[in-house]
């Protein structure tokens, strides 16, 4: 059985493994993302700092690129729930809801998107809108 460990910060629930942190896309993650990007910032750093507290290591995966993921993924789950009042239930917007449910975001060598999160960290560093 795998090393899962459950958490909470500001009620949002997130679990640890090894080399991945999975998110749960719920109304405490809404409420605390809905204030600005700067607490996906936050809430990166607590769940960088209790990986390495329980792993004994860093998580391969930087504050900017966790917070990203994190943020648009909420984002992208916002934007459906919105078009879903406009144009009802449709098949591919479930699709898409069901992804950003829990919001899975491991290192490169389980998460094949993390060098797409790792240039729009760079892009939101650059341009100052990663929270720091």
């Amino acid at each position: 059985m795998a090393d899962v460990r459950k958490y909470e910060f500001e009620e949002v629930q997130y679990t640890l493994e090894p080399g991945i942190v999975r998110v749960r896309s719920e109304e405490p993650l809404k409420g605390l993302l809905k204030k600005k990007m700067k607490a996906a910032g936050i809430l990166s750093e607590r769940i960088l700092a209790a990986y390495r507290v329980d792993f004994g290591r860093e998580l391969e995966i930087t504050r900017n690129s966790l917070a990203v993921e994190i943020y648009l993924h909420f984002k992208v789950q916002q934007a459906c729930l919105k078009m879903m009042k406009l144009f009802g239930k449709r098949r591919l917007l479930n699709a898409v809801l069901r992804h950003t449910e829990i919001i899975d975001c491991g290192e490169k060598h389980r998460d094949n998107n993390r060098f797409l999160w790792d240039i729009l960290a760079w892009f939101a560093a650059k341009f100052r809108i990663s929270g720091r």
